[in-house]
């Protein structure tokens, strides 16, 4: 990564400001798999976008350019999308959202906003959940994935087949709407 340090005589104090450089760059994800990013502007806070199926880091352009001035902005390939590489043998969430840390961690942000669209929504929580310490938050763009369920440990009988989901935030419904 290029960084120029600027400093700053700020009274008896000496500040010094790390000004990032555009960035286009490669790192291995935990399985091995390459993946391809661009970093942009600079700032305490980073704002990495994670992109939907079928798509990729592209999709955010407008955003990373009209953003770039206030903060540090990321977007990233997801394995099998744009740039990265194809070798992956297990396409799952989880294996996406270490993707997602793998370009934090080489980039050295400390504190993130994963911003994830469609797809990139649950890659975002999954990445929240992995970078501990570091996600200040998550925005999900037309994902329907709820943040907010927790799922029950025994199955329901719902011919799903699936955990029924409990939601952990109380319904702000005071009454019903009649018909």
């Amino acid at each position: 990564m290029l960084t120029t340090a600027v400093f700053v005589l700020d009274g008896a104090r000496c500040i010094m400001a790390a000004i990032e450089k555009d960035v286009e760059g490669r790192v291995r994800s935990a399985d091995g798999v390459e993946i391809a990013y661009s970093a942009r502007g600079s700032g305490e806070t980073a704002l990495v976008f994670i992109h939907g199926g079928l798509a990729d880091r592209t999709f955010w352009a407008p955003q990373l350019s009209s953003l770039a001035g206030k903060f540090r902005v990321v977007a990233l390939d997801l394995a099998g999308h744009g740039e990265s590489g194809r070798g992956r043998k297990a396409w799952t969430i989880a294996a996406f959202g270490e993707d997602v840390r793998a370009v934090v961690e080489a980039l050295g942000l400390r504190r993130v906003v994963l911003i994830g669209n469609s797809l990139g929504g649950p890659v975002a929580l999954e990445a929240a959940r992995l970078l501990r310490g570091r996600a200040i938050g998550v925005v999900g763009v037309d994902t329907l994935h709820d943040g907010t369920v927790k799922l029950d440990s025994e199955p329901s009988t719902a011919t799903s087949g699936r955990p029924a989901p409990t939601s952990t935030v109380p319904s702000r419904r005071t009454s019903t709407p009649s018909s």
